[in-house]
């Protein structure tokens, strides 16, 4: 043995190993200097040089009860292994561990052929629906093939009418001058700011960060007039106090809104627009719609963009409908959306 300063391992302990993966997955010799594995940047090269397919899961508040669930599937086309890993973030810093059992830890088996649907393991029919899909996954070679049904008798495609309840019955009934707009509702906006999670490892690092929210702020239109209020992160629980607000002013929105008739079918959800919310506002208060007082009762979009959302209270009723305005119209800017839209 050579006389050096450098700290030696076993050659069976975990560094040791942890080196020669390294070697293998990089292609050279482990450098001190090395931060950590950057899944932005490192992953396509890792599941190419291992052949490997790698599922990560999380916790969190998926569905109505906070529980773990897949939320990336990095996959390689060559390869049917499995690398299961739980992502561990505590807004600081970020870590993973490898999953063993991925049915013990979320209470889900997955299909072995797609490994994208999944089948609660309390249901006693399991095994049944398990073997349905998979013979289907089988002929499809685990893609997902949509298939468009067509109805038995052609109908007309008419969706200002088939979309819209009250104007159906107007329609119907020879009234449709009596159609009018939805008049009053409440406009919100959020205000976050950035924490970085991971920065200045190097050139080639993504820098990952993510926004709090710290101030949240609505104003409200009804017959009676115009008023605002807004709340702060030196409040706590403070969006989930201005939800509180919010669902008390839908109440006066809502008879606002009626008709005179009351025999006119009517949609009573209460109007709440952001401006540019579908990505970031709706992502920011998304955890605080679902609680024991209210509850999601629709998703319109995809998991990053949220085009409405609607919201019941579970003792009221009330129904709030959160929609970003500029889904509506082109791209401008918010000073030109109100001046070309709103009148102001």
């Amino acid at each position: 043995m050579s006389n050096s300063k450098e700290k030696r391992w076993k050659d069976c302990s975990r560094i040791a190993e942890r080196k020669r993966i390294f070697k293998r997955i990089y292609r050279q010799e482990f450098d001190d200097l090395y931060q950590s594995f950057n899944f932005a940047t490192d992953i396509e090269q890792f599941i190419e040089n291992e052949q490997i397919n790698v599922h990560v899961f999380t916790y969190g508040d998926k569905d109505q009860s906070p529980s773990y669930y897949a939320i990336h599937h990095y996959k390689c086309d060559t390869s049917d292994r499995d690398f299961n890993v739980r992502l561990l973030n505590n807004g600081v810093n970020a870590h993973i561990l490898y999953v063993s059992g991925v049915q013990a830890l979320t209470g889900y088996r997955y299909c072995y052929i797609c490994k994208l649907q999944a089948f609660k393991t309390s249901n006693p029919n399991i095994n049944r629906d398990m073997k349905r899909y998979m013979e289907k996954c089988k002929k499809n070679n685990g893609k997902i093939v949509k298939k468009v049904i067509l109805e038995k008798f052609a109908r007309l495609f008419v969706p200002h009418l088939l979309n819209n309840i009250t104007y159906r019955y107007l329609f119907v009934n020879d009234r449709e001058s009596e159609f009018k707009p939805t008049e009053y509702y409440i406009t919100y906006d959020i205000e976050a700011f950035e924490k970085y999670i991971q920065q200045n490892y190097g050139e080639d690092s993504t820098v990952i960060s993510y926004l709090i929210p710290y101030c949240v702020a609505s104003t409200v239109k009804n017959k009676s007039g115009i008023h605002s209020f807004c709340y702060d992160i030196r409040q706590a629980d403070f969006l989930d106090q201005w939800l509180d607000q919010v669902f008390e002013e839908a109440k006066q929105i809502k008879k606002d809104n009626k008709y005179e008739d009351e025999s006119i079918s009517q949609h009573f959800e209460v109007p709440v627009i952001g401006f540019n919310s579908a990505k970031f506002d709706v992502s920011l208060v998304f955890k605080n719609l679902k609680s024991k007082n209210w509850r999601i009762t629709k998703h319109v979009g995809s998991g990053t963009v949220a085009k409405q959302i609607i919201v019941r209270h579970k003792d009221t009723h009330i129904q709030l409908r959160f929609v970003d305005a500029l889904i509506y119209c082109t791209k401008m800017t918010l000073k030109k959306l109100v001046r070309d839209i709103g009148g102001g």
